[in-house]
């Protein structure tokens, strides 16, 4: 019921992928790693940078894999 399922048509991104925790402080740091690589090499973002976590609940955090998108032109 309280589920909102929501299709997102991305087109071309740009992501940096991290292990561990997907924390804020994590997601900060990483989602500043990938504003600097963009911006040295001439990327537009396009829109919010958004975190990815691709972990079951029990994954313990060497093994967890999470990722940082962003749309770019």
């Amino acid at each position: 019921e309280n589920v909102l399922w929501k299709e997102i048509i991305l087109g071309k991104v740009a992501s940096i992928s991290f292990g561990g925790w997907a924390s804020e402080k994590n997601a900060n740091f990483y989602t500043e790693q990938l504003t600097k690589y963009l911006k040295l090499n001439n990327y537009e973002t396009i829109g919010s940078f958004m975190v990815a976590q691709y972990n079951s609940p029990w994954a313990i955090p060497p093994f967890r894999k999470n990722e940082i998108l962003v749309k770019i032109n």
